[in-house]
């Protein structure tokens, strides 16, 4: 028995002593394999300091963990200064009988603690995440693929990540902050399955200087079928939610060519009216879930067909909202019988077939009913249907839809119908642009930061296909008051094409007109000038 005690003592001191020499003894192997890898590869500064390299067998035993700290990589020429990845934290997973045999280094899985990835994209199309040399000799690429480092990764992880995705060429931009990610899927087969669960605290996207998401929190679990010989992924099981606003997604994305190949169908998997809400500016703050509201909507779509630089796939985006209400406590009076049905789509992908129809838009505040129609045909060159009828009270939409950014208020009464065509307004046809009606503004203020208070007491304007006949327009921006009356002509143009010029003939009437404050000049800087 003492024997065997002490032989089981003498495996275990030798199993823990292993534990804990083998890392020593082979760091420098695996430092100088990192190292030769990233000088043979990577063309780009890659930053970091040896003595912040720890190596164990104690974190993910059988598998040996390298991890440094302080890690990042900056760019060089163009990129000059610009960091594309940084990292508290960068941990990777090796198996550790590739290292005792010899052979290349095996990864199999990576940690990222609290780290940058920052992409950007000039207008010419070079990217600063391009900083990988070519093949020195592409002939014998498919014979001769074995080095100090192999990649067979079938887990990751990401920390309280920051990305930021900026690409000129395309005009897009996102932004994902406080980022929690874990995946798994294993890369060394063909075909298998990668499932992803996603959380980010701050999400933002814009395209073509639109912000169409703002500071969302974003939620996305995700499991892919994945086709590496072919490049297609497959939607398998996959649900995203922005805030409140949840949607389910199935069909597949390829990249077989440099086309992309799509058919995804997405819908909304939660209809209550609370969580589309959700969406809106200033409603996702304190006090959401005080908000009294009723009612559902539907939204759904697709996307079907090859995008390339020529191409666009189809689509379609279906959105019904029915018998809604939303009440807030700080406000007397709720906006209710909100309804709506709106149906974009093209077939196609050309931006020609595209049509849009809004139907039965509406909501009423108190007694005061709002409504609107339209049908918008060819997105390329806009043939239009239109007209809104009735109030709107600022004051009651403002308290139930707060923004940080600005306050509004007010009463707007409008009653304006109008159609025609794009092609006519570049003719100056203006024979065939029926357009008439009239609005009306009460009170209206609007207040933002750094910025003079903005009012308009009392306006009334008409409308006519060539001009917008101003009767009268009375208020104040900061000191200054003003009384105008006259027309602005070609607002029709101006509207839709930002090269269009808005012309008028006006005439104007003031007390006061402060120039500074129009021009945000200080009063501390009149006084420097001479």
């Amino acid at each position: 028995m003492k024997k065997l005690l002490i032989v089981l003592g003498s495996i275990i001191a030798l199993f823990v002593l292993t534990i804990v020499l083998v890392p020593i003894l082979f760091k420098d192997r695996i430092v100088s394999a990192v190292q030769t890898e990233i000088d043979k590869s990577i063309n780009a500064k890659v930053n970091f300091d040896p003595s912040k390299i720890d190596i164990s067998l104690l974190s993910d035993f059988p598998n040996l963990t390298l991890g440094v700290r302080d890690f990042s990589i900056t760019g060089k020429e163009t990129f000059e200064g610009d960091t594309l990845f940084a990292a508290k934290d960068f941990s990777v997973e090796m198996d550790i009988v590739a290292i005792i045999k010899g052979e290349p280094i095996n990864i199999k899985g990576i940690m990222l603690d609290q780290p940058l990835i920052n992409i950007i994209v000039l207008e010419d199309g070079s990217a600063n995440y391009d900083i990988t040399y070519p093949s020195e000799d592409e002939k014998t690429e498919e014979t001769n693929t074995e080095g100090d480092l192999k990649i067979g990764i079938d887990h990751w992880e990401i920390i309280k990540g920051r990305i930021n995705y900026y690409d000129q060429m395309s005009d897009v931009a996102l932004s994902l902050l406080g980022v929690d990610h874990t995946g798994n899927g294993d890369f060394t087969l063909s075909v298998f399955d990668m499932e992803t669960k996603t959380t980010a605290e701050d999400f933002s996207f814009a395209y073509d200087g639109d912000v169409y998401v703002a500071h969302k929190t974003l939620k996305a679990d995700m499991l892919f079928g994945m086709d590496m010989n072919n490049w297609k992924f497959t939607f398998k099981d996959a649900k995203a939610s922005l805030n409140e606003f949840s949607m389910s997604f199935d069909g597949f994305f390829a990249m077989p060519t440099d086309d992309y190949e799509m058919d995804l169908n997405f819908a909304t998997t939660d209809t209550q009216f609370k969580s589309i809400l959700s969406l809106v500016p200033g409603m996702y703050a304190d006090g959401f879930n005080d908000l009294e509201t009723s009612g559902e909507f539907d939204f759904s779509g697709y996307v079907k067909g090859i995008y390339n630089e020529t191409r666009m796939p189809g689509f379609a985006v279906d959105l019904i909202v029915s018998d809604a209400y939303v009440k807030s406590p700080d406000v007397p009076l709720p906006i209710e019988k909100i309804a709506m049905e709106m149906h974009a789509k093209s077939e196609s992908g050309d931006l020609k077939d595209g049509l849009l129809e809004l139907k039965n838009f509406g909501l009423t505040i108190d007694k005061d009913r709002f409504t609107a129609q339209a049908v918008v045909n060819n997105f390329d060159s806009p043939i239009w249907d239109l007209s809104m009828q009735g109030s709107l009270n600022l004051d009651i939409i403002s308290k139930i839809e707060p923004s940080d950014d600005f306050k509004m208020g007010g009463i707007i009464t409008t009653n304006i119908n109008s159609k025609g065509s794009y092609a006519d307004v570049e003719k100056e046809d203006y024979t065939k642009l029926q357009t008439t009606g009239n609005l009306r503004m009460q009170n209206f203020s609007y207040a933002e930061k750094n910025a003079p208070n903005f009012t308009i007491s009392n306006a009334d304007m008409n409308f006519n296909p060539q001009s917008i006949n101003l009767t009268t327009l009375k208020g104040n921006y900061g000191k200054s008051d003003f009384n105008l009356n006259g027309s602005l002509s070609n607002y029709i143009a101006y509207a839709l094409d930002e090269k269009a010029v808005i012309e008028g003939n006006m005439r104007l009437t003031s007390t006061l007109l402060d120039i500074n404050e129009m021009m945000g000049v200080s009063e501390e800087e009149t006084d420097d000038l001479p």
